[in-house]
């Protein structure tokens, strides 16, 4: 009999029947406690039976912690459990023995599930952690193998971070080995791959061995003694660490500071941490990796830290150049001579910093057009490009190229134009020769923002707008505090999205806050090395020079003539070119119109005002919102400067839908930005596989939408769509859609409880079920007549619940209808699907209430040792 709910009270056991069912939907048995017979006979006795089906691509881990489940050893390579791709599923992992009675893993620990995939390069690995609590007990890693050597696997990449997910990325197609593996404590999870999931970016909690880092250092953020603290003695967090032998470099306390690391794995001890020695192969980069990586999840872990991250390189983005001249092709396209009638930039001075790798302060195309900056390299004032290369006749002179796209001196009859005439540049050295680190970086923007930094000075007036042609592979919580700084003091970041021609995020573009920008050539095609995604506003001038050198963006440039540096122009190309000419532009804006703020510009680019539209209508993964447009843009900033206020446009969230190829029903919100009234005139689509309906939306039809697709008739492909919706202001907004068709094979998500429930939602009955090819079939019989619910799921962790998080979880007919079945005869039509998502699981129900709302799957408690003790 399948074990209900156990509650701890001294060191006995109750059993608590139905007062259990105030905690959750518990499996209790069939029949095994029902009340004795008074010797009335029995009513009529009727049967229900009915098909469960296994969403299609579902599976199971084969070593789950309930006993009953069959149990397939996968806690080696060897031993590795076979998946298709794609899939979802679900499993149990923990470091330790659970020491529970009755536990699979009461007496052995299960770390490790191996499973064998072939992926495609660029899929998305992901990894929920179903029991993750912010206090670090469970802490569930995700590592991906070459197949090769079952004793000593070859490390590709693995995630080792904090949070409750854990993502990778294929790098390239083919067959892998990989391991949800248990650092710390246990729990269900869930594996997604190859489909879109929930998150779709990177966290400030995420820690891959794939992204660069400095080998030997680490950035902290310590948390203020309390008065209780400082009254019985405790050490000052930063002595603290300066014990675990860490050195430090730079910083103020209780803000971030940078460490150096010389012995990593006695930092981790010390700090009262394990770095657990497995058998893998590892190189010696990624050896120097984990290890730091190691020592921030230490870090995480003390009291007396608040926040803490590896420091990351920075890295250029420009791609390598030909030789050539040519002329500034990229501003006609943007329509840039035209604004120039309008406006130059002279109304109002308009401060850019440029975090970079300096500016050459003597280039003759810059003077007048410089205010005073710093150099976080060097630790001095100026913010001078002596060179980016060991050779310095090799150096890229990125910062300087950057700066005179934005505001060279023009009409000067020398050198190049700026976009902005009238803007000044903030010159910021944060890349030395060879590299950069984000803390440095961080350091940078907090001088242009006028906050306390590492300089130990600030300007005299803050930047308006901060250009970054520069970032990192992963996110990091230092850009979080800056980000966020700027929003509140109304300076725009505009990023560069990155050359790797791939739809990984590249950060700080990817983050909320700042405008991503990436790039086209001459002729308004997407650049070849530009990143695209979900994550892009706009698009500018970046160059193509496959075309030719003069298709490149030409600027201020520097010549290395016997040691000495002299004034010259070049072509670079790259996003790095093309988020000045936005960051130019909006200095142009904000010399008319000085409140410009990030949310402002994000409803300008909404609404089409300031781009041309390229690519598929309205927002395209490609081009963003388009491209930006000069003229359009100088004008928008005229009608703001005039009205005092923006008018209000629609907005959507998420701007794109993507169903994958198992999704098929998502929300879309649909709401409104600015203070002008406006309402939902039309929502409608081009496609009849598509449909929406209003879910909770008030009287301007403002609000949530549900948004279903039918693949029934569609051959297998992928499939576009997009919805449109139509203002009462006659503003139209377009969403795009997508989904994919294919075979996929019959799920099987283990073994399933499918629970009986009377009218009041008490358990009547349970029955355990294993499938076959996908059908999991139920049959209860000896009913009274009378109203009854069917509910199914697993139950991984044995905790006596189902439908956890991580565990599959059906009802009948669907999880979002709580209809009563009416037994009045013998029922054999009670189908339903089980899965692991519940968005296909469930259906709307005009004047049905949901089974959630009653306590079915989705609550979930702790074990009970968890708390109440172990007895």
């Amino acid at each position: 009999m399948h074990q209900i709910v156990r509650i701890i009270i001294g060191s006995t056991v109750q059993r608590l029947g139905l007062a259990v069912l105030l905690l959750g939907l518990v499996a209790c048995g069939g029949g095994a406690d029902d009340d004795v017979s008074n010797g009335t006979p029995p009513p009529e006795q009727l049967t229900v039976s009915g098909v469960i089906t296994a969403m299609p691509g579902h599976a199971v881990d084969g070593s789950t912690n309930n006993p009953e489940s069959p149990l397939r050893d996968n806690n080696r390579p060897d031993q590795a459990q076979p998946l298709p791709n794609p899939v979802r599923l679900g499993g149990y992992v923990t470091a330790t023995p659970t020491g529970w009675p009755g536990d699979r893993f009461e007496r052995l620990a299960d770390s490790s599930d191996f499973y064998r995939v072939a992926l495609v390069a660029g899929q998305r690995i992901e990894l929920n952690i179903s029991d993750w609590t912010s206090d670090g007990r469970v802490d569930l890693e995700l590592w991906l193998y070459e197949i090769g050597n079952p004793l000593e696997p070859v490390v590709v990449d693995a995630a080792v971070g904090t949070g409750p997910v854990e993502t990778l990325v294929a790098p390239a197609s083919g067959e892998y080995w990989l391991e949800v593996y248990a650092f710390r404590g246990g729990s269900n999870y869930q594996l997604s791959i190859g489909e879109v999931t929930a998150t779709t970016t990177s966290s400030p909690q995420d820690l891959r061995l794939s992204t660069p880092l400095l080998a030997d250092e680490v950035l902290v953020k310590t948390r203020p003694l309390t008065a209780i603290q400082r009254a019985t003695g405790a050490s000052e967090p930063l002595d603290t660490l300066s014990a675990a032998g860490l050195e430090l470099l730079s910083g103020m306390p209780e803000h971030w500071t940078r460490w150096t690391v010389e012995h990593p794995q006695q930092a981790v001890h010390t700090l009262g941490a394990t770095a657990p020695d497995r058998p893998m192969t590892l190189s010696a980069e990624q050896q120097q990796r984990l290890a730091i990586l190691n020592v921030v999840k230490a870090l995480r872990d003390r009291p007396e830290v608040a926040q803490a991250a590896p420091n990351q390189p920075l890295a250029l983005q420009r791609v390598p150049n030909d030789p050539g001249f040519g002329q500034q092709w990229h501003y006609p396209l943007i329509q840039l001579p035209q604004a120039w009638d309008l406006s130059t930039g002279g109304e109002r001075q308009v401060i850019v910093a440029v975090p970079d790798t300096g500016v050459f302060l003597a280039h003759e195309d810059l003077q007048g057009q410089l205010v005073p900056g710093y150099d976080f390299v060097e630790r001095r004032v100026g913010g001078d490009d002596p060179g980016d290369a060991a050779v310095v006749g090799e150096s890229s002179w990125h910062g300087t190229h950057v700066a005179g796209t934005i505001a060279a001196r023009t009409n000067n009859n020398r050198g190049v134009a700026g976009v902005s005439w009238g803007a000044q540049i903030m010159p910021l050295r944060v890349i030395g020769r060879g590299s950069g680190s984000i803390y440095d970086l961080a350091q940078g923007m907090r001088y242009a923002l006028g906050l306390p930094n590492d300089s130990g000075d600030v300007p005299e007036r803050r930047a308006d707008i901060i250009n970054l042609s520069v970032g990192t592979n992963a996110d990091s919580p230092l850009y979080a505090e800056v980000i966020q700084a700027a929003r509140d003091r109304g300076v725009m970041i505009v990023a560069a999205a990155g050359n790797q021609a791939t739809d990984r995020p590249l950060f700080p573009a990817a983050l909320d806050g700042v405008i991503s920008v990436t790039a086209v050539g001459p002729n308004k095609q997407a650049a070849s090395y530009a990143n695209f995604g979900s994550t892009i506003d706009l698009t500018a001038p970046g160059g193509e020079q496959r075309q030719g050198t003069a298709s490149g963006v030409l600027s201020t440039w520097v010549e290395v003539v016997g040691g000495e540096r002299r004034s010259s122009y070049g072509f670079l190309q790259g996003t790095s070119m093309a988020t000045p000419h936005v960051a130019g532009v909006i200095a142009l804006m904000q010399a008319i119109y000085p409140n410009l703020d990030y949310d402002t510009f994000q409803s300008l680019l909404a609404s089409g005002q300031i781009t041309e539209d390229l690519g598929s209508t309205g927002f395209d993964p490609r081009y963003g919102w388009g491209l930006i447009d000069a003229l359009q843009a100088v004008f928008a900033a005229q009608s703001l400067a005039a009205a005092g206020r923006p008018s209000s446009i629609l907005v959507a969230e998420p701007n794109t839908l993507d169903f994958g190829s198992l999704s098929s029903e998502q929300v879309l919100e649909i709401r409104r930005r600015g203070e002008q009234l406006l309402a939902v005139s039309r929502i409608d689509t081009n496609v009849n596989w598509l449909t929406i309906e209003p879910l909770a939306v008030d009287a301007d039809r403002l609000g949530a939408y549900r948004v279903r697709v039918d693949r029934s008739g569609l051959t297998p492909a992928t499939y576009t769509a997009t919805i449109t919706v139509t203002s009462s202001l006659n503003q139209v907004l377009t969403v795009p859609v997508s989904l994919r068709v294919g075979v996929s094979e019959p799920g099987d998500v283990g073994l399933i409880y499918v629970l009986l429930l009377d009218e009041d939602f008490r358990t009547v009955e349970e029955l355990p079920v294993l499938g076959n090819a996908g059908e999991y079939r139920f049959r209860f019989s000896g009913l009274e007549p009378g109203e009854y619910f069917i509910a199914a799921g697993t139950d991984n962790d044995n905790d006596g619940f189902i439908c956890d998080p991580g565990e599959a979880c059906g009802a009948y007919p669907t999880l979002g209808v709580a209809d009563p079945i009416r037994v009045e005869q013998n029922r054999a039509d009670l189908d339903f699907v089980i899965g692991y998502s519940s968005a296909e699981l469930r259906a709307s129900g005009t004047a049905s209430e949901s089974l959630e709302s009653r306590g079915l799957p989705r609550l979930s408690v702790d074990r009970p040792r968890m708390l109440y003790g172990t007895p």
